[in-house]
């Protein structure tokens, strides 16, 4: 179907063009039936749908309609290390939106977790911008590649929610640009998404909304981004101000908008040529989004669940084996027992607009799978725990009686779905006193114990840890969940997964980070994540990228072509071999880091630049080659106000994990361009 913007153009008054400059209630676009031009559907969903009964003002007000499918959580899908994870997440996704008439689809969102109190760090991919950046471009072009539109998000900065609709969040421009900005931009170039959401947060003084800088000059100008920028809900506070320095739709429906838009026009904010141009835009990507609508198709609710499983598994990782406790031959135990309510009912998702709409029945059950796995092999009991009657005495002397019987204990450990939400911040690292004593007295009476936890970011122990043998983060991991845990415990499926954050043993006053003021400086700089951690490493449970397999890989061979370079846009070419040296299949995640030796500039230790997951089989072989763009060896100099490689000797390091370097090559820049900052912080030609 065809729709002419020329001539809705020509038939829409200027007080009707200026509606569709804002929604229609909740999660919809404008629309006037008089000119014929029909709304476009939105919906929130990170991982899932989340299908609204009703018409409020916000979307918070209206019900949620059950019946789709829920994916594992961005946390997660950035833990399997695997692009194609997340596109087959965003193809899928996609054909929910299209069964429930949804045209554009308010994800992903790719803000950097400052720190792992955000209550919204489940929603975000990673710690790092490169992972991020990366993992967002492949769910965007999964679901705008199956005729769904795409809104990346939350542009820029928002990175807590304490405060976020007031708060002025004050950063460097050299972190800005490396940290903070770094992953929009990758997704913005790889994914090209449809839209652009901005943030509620002010930058520097500005809200989001109306920051010319940041929507003009860095959106626009520098990235060559031609999407449409759309607000947060709630985020613009002068629309007049908004529009003239780059927003295009404010969400959700602004009553006033044309009386907004007069008085702008009065106050020479804004002119009436410039809303009539974006109104032409708006037109133009409602015909867009119109022109792609295909109605509802044959759809498989049970192949959904199953590519919903098959994410799981990729995600759900392994940080501990000892003894190679794992996988379970339950043959080999007289008795196992399953302690925690969320092996009864998980926790697979978090709370806010990213909940999805989805039937319970549709949950696999931890619990279930494992009692199929067991049967005539062990006698499996249950206990619940952590709510339950018992009194902690109580409880304490059960787990004792069992344990003094021996066997093994599988304790599966969250908590409330509350505990990680928009809108709020996590209020501990570590799980409920509850859960924790029910952790300690396992451990204390069990001499084989495997914890699996279920959270959507970064969890710390009290003590208990130290103790258990088996260790699993099974992240949020969707409907498909259960049977991706059950399959990973009972060696059904290998488990590949890497951490996508660091797991740090303590909350340290470093990670602090929230103001209940409206200004907050992060003067931390890039000291984030494992840039923090390379240099402290004593404060690491376990390290950014960390993951284990049921069987070992062998990296060797490294080659670097070339070695050494005068230009500075060169691309450098890392080629290695990586061999499964275990008797199973596997994969592995492989990183790629790069290590300034020579800097005259303050950077961190070292930082992600590429990564790539390789299959193989049981002796097999691979080689491995991977692309280093000029960028990856580049510092944005603030000065110069633009990116700049630095002469001198760069380490390429070949990684499983953050703190195990396989490998390790140079590259040697002679930049006949260079520059160094001097003392006193001016730039200067050598």
């Amino acid at each position: 179907m065809e729709f002419n913007v020329d001539k809705w153009m020509e038939e829409l008054t200027f007080e009707e063009k200026c509606k569709f400059l804002t929604g229609y209630l909740a999660l919809s676009s404008a629309k006037n039936e008089r000119v014929g031009i029909p709304n476009i559907e939105m919906s929130d969903g990170p991982h899932g749908v989340r299908r609204l009964v009703g018409h409020p003002k916000f979307p918070q007000d209206c019900n949620i309609k059950g019946g789709d499918c829920c994916f594992p959580t961005a946390s997660a899908v950035a833990a399997s290390w695997n692009r194609e994870v997340a596109y087959n997440a965003g193809e899928a996704i996609a054909e929910d939106c299209k069964q429930e008439g949804i045209d554009l689809l308010l994800a992903p969102a790719v803000n950097m977790k400052r720190t792992p109190l955000c209550g919204r760090n489940f929603e975000y991919f990673s710690e790092d911008p490169v992972l991020s950046g990366e993992m967002a471009a492949a769910f965007i072009k999964g679901v705008q590649e199956n005729g769904i539109g795409t809104s990346l998000k939350h542009f820029a900065a928002n990175n807590q929610e304490l405060d976020r609709s007031s708060i002025s969040v004050e950063i460097d421009e050299r972190t800005l640009r490396e940290y903070y900005l770094e992953a929009f931009r990758i997704a913005i170039e790889k994914g090209e998404p449809e839209t652009v959401m901005c943030a509620y947060n002010k930058l520097g003084g500005i809200w989001c909304s109306e920051n010319a800088w940041l929507l003009r000059e860095v959106l626009r100008d520098e990235w060559g981004y031609e999407g449409l920028m759309v607000s947060d809900w709630g985020a613009v506070h002068n629309a007049p101000r908004a529009f003239a320095n780059g927003m295009e739709l404010q969400m959700p429906c602004n009553k006033s908008i044309y009386e907004d838009m007069l008085e702008g026009i009065e106050k020479g904010i804004i002119t009436k040529e410039e809303i009539e141009k974006i109104c032409r835009k708006v037109l133009s990507y409602l015909a867009h989004r119109l022109s792609k609508r295909e109605g509802k198709k044959d759809y498989d609710r049970a192949a959904q669940h199953e590519k919903a499983r098959a994410a799981a598994a990729e995600c759900i990782t392994l940080l501990k084996n000892e003894d190679k406790i794992l996988p379970i031959d339950p043959a080999k135990y007289k008795k196992i027992v399953v302690f925690g309510n969320p092996a009864e009912k998980p926790i697979y998702m978090g709370g806010g607009s990213s909940h999805v709409s989805i039937e319970e029945k549709s949950v696999d059950i931890p619990l279930d799978f494992i009692k199929e796995y067991c049967a005539e092999k062990t006698e499996l009991l249950f206990e619940p725990m952590f709510d339950c009657e018992l009194s902690i005495w109580d409880k304490r002397a059960r787990i004792r009686e069992l344990g003094a019987e021996g066997g093994l204990a599988i304790v599966f450990a969250g908590d409330e779905i509350w505990h990680e939400s928009e809108e709020y911040e996590r209020r501990r690292l570590t799980f409920p006193d509850r859960v924790n004593d029910v952790l300690e007295y396992v451990n204390q009476y069990f001499e084989n114990v495997v914890v699996v936890m279920q959270s959507g970011a970064c969890t710390t122990g009290t003590g208990w840890q130290n103790g258990v043998k088996g260790l699993i983060q099974m992240w949020l991991a969707g409907e498909g969940g259960g049977k991706a845990i059950a399959d990973i415990l009972f060696g059904r499926v290998n488990p590949s997964g890497k951490l996508s954050e660091t797991f740090m043993s303590r909350l340290s006053d470093h990670l602090l980070h929230f103001s209940d003021t409206k200004k907050i400086r992060y003067a931390e700089g890039m000291d984030v994540g494992y840039r923090y951690y390379d240099r402290n490493p004593a404060d690491v449970w376990y390290p950014f990228g960390h993951g284990l397999s049921y069987t070992e890989f062998e990296y060797s061979d490294l080659e670097i072509t070339p070695d050494y370079s005068t230009d500075e846009e060169g691309e450098v070419t890392v080629s290695f071999t990586i061999k499964n040296i275990g008797n199973r299949f596997g994969k592995e995640a492989v990183q790629i880091y790069v290590r300034p030796e020579d800097n005259t500039v303050c950077r961190p230790e070292k930082e992600l630049k590429e990564f790539c997951k390789v299959a193989l089989e049981a002796g097999e072989s691979k080689r491995v080659e991977l692309k280093l763009p000029a960028r990856a060896f580049a510092y944005f100099n603030p000065f110069l106000h633009r990116w700049h490689v630095e002469s001198g000797t760069y380490s390429i390091l070949v990684a499983a994990s953050s703190a195990d370097i396989r490998l390790e090559g140079k590259y040697i820049v002679h930049n006949e361009k260079d520059y160094t900052v001097s003392q006193k912080g001016g730039a200067m030609v050598l």
